[in-house]
């Protein structure tokens, strides 16, 4: 009988110490009770991505409770604005606590980080838990958010549906504790901004293009800059 219990004893305690070792591994989120196992292997009927992009992305991650995670792997579902980081074994992992914001570091395909803020003010199907890509900072934000959407299709004489992901680009103004969906013209800038004289100078001396993202920047940057 004590054959067999020091058997079944040696089978156990090895798959435990394993066990303990996988847990501890991690102790940074688990002792916090940060994570949950997900799966985001993906819609698998639908054409095209969910995601920001479809590789693991190297990040530093702020959460609602202000603690702060850096180098870890995450993968951004922009379809479900969610995020999700890279846990033991590679296993997706889904956080508990909230994420205010996260960075997505300087690689291969972008020369600098990549911001994502949420807590901005509700506008259409956005809300406080919306992430956008901050593109200029100060006392004015330029916003950028890539929608995703599911649009079906199904072809003439065909009893066959298909989905599919459609992608598009908005942009938004928070200023004075305000979001505003941007409008591609210099009077929504004016109107919005204020320093009418100064952005309208601006505008006309540097030939903005409204349509040109770098151009909406760098206007944002000198409208900031007018108020140091």
């Amino acid at each position: 009988m004590k054959s067999i219990l020091f058997f079944l004893l040696g089978a156990i305690l090895p798959l435990f110490s394993v066990a303990q070792l996988d847990r501890t591994a991690n102790s940074a989120f688990y002792s916090a009770g940060l994570p949950v196992p997900s799966d985001i292997v993906g819609k698998r009927d639908l054409i095209g991505s969910e995601f920001l992009n479809d590789n693991w992305a190297n990040a530093i991650v702020e959460l609602k409770n202000n603690q702060v995670f850096k180098d870890i792997m995450v993968k951004y579902n922009v379809l479900d604005d969610v995020l999700y980081f890279q846990g033991e074994k590679e296993v997706a992992m889904k956080f508990v606590v909230p994420v205010a914001e996260f960075s997505l570091l300087a690689d291969n395909s972008y020369k600098s980080a990549r911001v994502f803020k949420s807590g901005f003010p509700k506008i259409d199907k956005f809300d406080g838990a919306t992430f956008y890509q901050v593109l200029a900072e100060g006392e004015a934000l330029l916003l950028k958010k890539e929608v995703k959407k599911i649009v079906e299709n199904r072809e003439y004489n065909s009893a066959i549906t298909t989905k599919e992901i459609v992608n598009s680009i908005k942009y938004f103004l928070f200023y004075d504790g305000k979001i505003t969906e941007v409008k591609k013209d210099k009077s929504f800038f004016i109107n919005n901004l204020g320093k009418s004289k100064e952005l309208d100078t601006f505008i006309t001396d540097n030939k903005v293009n409204f349509k040109n993202e770098d151009h909406l920047v760098r206007l944002i940057l000198y409208f900031n800059s007018l108020n140091k």
